[in-house]
């Protein structure tokens, strides 16, 4: 799909993701499992309109953020979003070529539901590879092959208990899904035709372990409807 779908997708609907609970707990999960200490390097691998970084930074002032996507909108609207924050380089970068980074950079690399996108997503996670510090972590979240809205909209509910919460998100969840669905259809419709992968949280392990990553472990977030999985560079 081409790079003007994403930046369609960055003015007309991504940020609406961010008001709804679940994405903002999935979030908070990898955020837990890069374990980020210090002023550690990481590199936020199609860094979208930057929400992952700036609650990083929010977290932990200290780290060093490399955010790489292929989409100009997307950076555009991220370095936005982050503006006075320190330590951040945006970068246009498309995750199917070599890195412009060198061997052993970063100590931490998070990849949130883009690998699917990818032409060659075992040439991308051997890159990851490449460029990770030995003892360095990934994280990669991908959408189940067949994700169900219900159980993200009643896990978003679940909780309100006042009139007017319960309103709102009543209005956020309105307004997010009819500007998402549109593009999730494309989406869909691309990994039908098998142009995006419908890759398993256990065919990612696979390619992992191939590579020489260890450690390999698998979890649910995004109200169960994405997995997270979690390798080391030995």
């Amino acid at each position: 799909m081409s790079r003007r779908f994403w930046d369609w997708h960055a003015i007309i609907s991504y940020n609406y993701k961010t008001k709804v609970l679940p994405y903002q707990e999935r979030i908070e999960d990898i955020i837990k499992t890069l374990e980020i200490k210090g002023n550690h390097f990481i590199l936020d691998a199609g860094c979208g309109t930057g929400y992952l970084i700036k609650i990083i930074k929010e977290k932990h002032p200290s780290a060093q953020i490399e955010a790489v996507d292929f989409s100009r909108e997307m950076l555009n609207r991220a370095a936005k979003r982050c503006m006075g924050l320190k330590n951040i380089n945006f970068r246009e970068v498309d995750l199917d070529a070599h890195l412009p980074h060198k061997p052993n950079s970063f100590n931490a690399i998070a990849c949130d539901n883009v690998l699917y996108a990818i032409p060659r997503p075992d040439f991308t996670l051997k890159e990851f590879f490449r460029v990770l510090k030995p003892k360095g972590r990934l994280i990669v979240v991908i959408p189940k092959p067949e994700i169900d809205s219900r159980a993200i909209i009643f896990h978003h509910f679940r909780g309100l208990k006042s009139p007017w919460q319960k309103i709102k998100a009543f209005f956020v969840m309105l307004i997010t899904f009819l500007l998402i669905i549109p593009f999730e259809k494309s989406i869909d419709r691309k990994i039908k035709q098998g142009i995006y992968h419908a890759l398993t949280g256990d065919e990612i392990l696979t390619i992992l372990d191939k590579i020489g990553f260890s450690e390999g472990k698998i979890g649910l977030t995004f109200a169960d409807q994405n997995w997270i999985i979690y390798a080391r560079k030995p």
